[in-house]
């Protein structure tokens, strides 16, 4: 059944609709995406299958990149130090998961 159809099937015709389309306790608890630390999951953190991976984001991105994200959607005070840190880290290792991710920024 369609919006059209629930609005005709009880006589009601809203002037707007809001839908909450925001991240769930699924997304931390059961996707196995690595949207949270607490679990050592693969470093993904997408909601599907397009875009950029946050593996890939870590393992390619420069310390500018990085920095500018950690201070812009993180708010952290310690951007360029972290960023810093996931560079020289992975130029011996990879980064796959979101135990390396917070071992490193800790």
């Amino acid at each position: 059944m369609n919006l059209r159809e629930i609005a005709a099937k009880h006589n009601f015709w809203p002037d707007g609709i809001i839908f909450d389309l925001g991240v769930s306790s699924w997304h931390y608890e059961g996707s196995k995406r690595g949207f949270s630390f607490q679990k050592d999951e693969e470093l993904d953190m997408r909601y599907g299958d397009w875009g950029t991976s946050a593996k890939e984001i870590v393992n390619t991105y420069t310390i500018n990149e990085l920095s500018n994200i950690f201070r812009k959607y993180g708010e952290d005070k310690n951007h360029r130090h972290i960023a810093k840190d996931i560079v020289q880290y992975r130029k011996s290792k990879k980064i796959q998961t979101t135990k390396e991710l917070a071992e490193i920024i800790l």
